[in-house]
């Protein structure tokens, strides 16, 4: 199966061989863990199959883990997470998409041992972010396009990286106050695009600000 994502960007990751070591950028596309319970006849249908290979056992009751994403559209055959009702199912032309509908980029089946036991130990837990690594390919039946896919390995299994939280500088700092208090532009860089000579000039007053109200 193959997820296609659109909301990607690319993440510095530090590639390694006994030979030698070198940063690269990978596209990662970030989701949210639920951890859905299973119902008895989850267990019953999957007993010994998907889910207590693909499952686990979390706080003394077995469940489903799966990912989804907030602002991936959702696409026909995309499995859906409906986080008002807590059900999975696959989108047709019969189901309806409102704002508790999200797209899943991994079922319970896509995480390997070693994230069911990071659940487990509660390494992970429900509403966790993470980056999940993606692929580039030509999708079957896309004449001559290259799409982003999240990425599986030769066990089926998704790749995850942590979401780092951003640090800023106090010149960055200093910018961003500048945009927003004084333009109506979406970046900084916008902004210092399209008034350069006056966003110098206001960027000394939000240095004067600074100094005065930030410790």
């Amino acid at each position: 199966m193959q997820i296609k994502v659109t909301d990607t960007r690319m993440y510095k990751t530090i590639f390694s061989t006994p030979l030698m070591s070198k940063q690269i950028e990978i596209p990662v596309a970030e989701a949210q863990l639920v951890l859905v319970e299973a119902t008895k006849e989850d267990v019953e249908n999957f007993k010994g199959t998907r889910l207590l290979q693909n499952g686990g056992l979390y706080n003394g009751g077995w469940i489903k883990p799966i990912l989804f994403s907030v602002t991936e559209k959702i696409e026909m055959e995309d499995w859906i997470w409906d986080s008002y009702d807590r059900l999975i199912y696959q989108h047709d032309d019969r189901t309806d998409l409102h704002k508790h509908t999200h797209k899943i980029l991994a079922l319970p089946e896509h995480l390997s041992p070693k994230h069911l036991q990071a659940i487990v130990d509660g390494k992970m837990k429900d509403g966790d972010k993470v980056l999940v690594e993606c692929d580039e390919r030509k999708l079957e039946g896309i004449r001559g396009d290259i799409s982003k896919i999240i990425k599986l390995n030769s066990s089926n299994h998704i790749t995850l990286h942590k979401v780092e939280e951003k640090m800023y500088s106090k010149e960055e700092v200093i910018d961003i106050i500048t945009t927003y208090r004084d333009f109506k532009c979406d970046t900084v860089e916008d902004a210092k695009k399209q008034y350069p000579k006056l966003f110098n000039s206001r960027k000394d007053e939000s240095i004067t600000w600074f100094e005065q109200n930030v410790k």
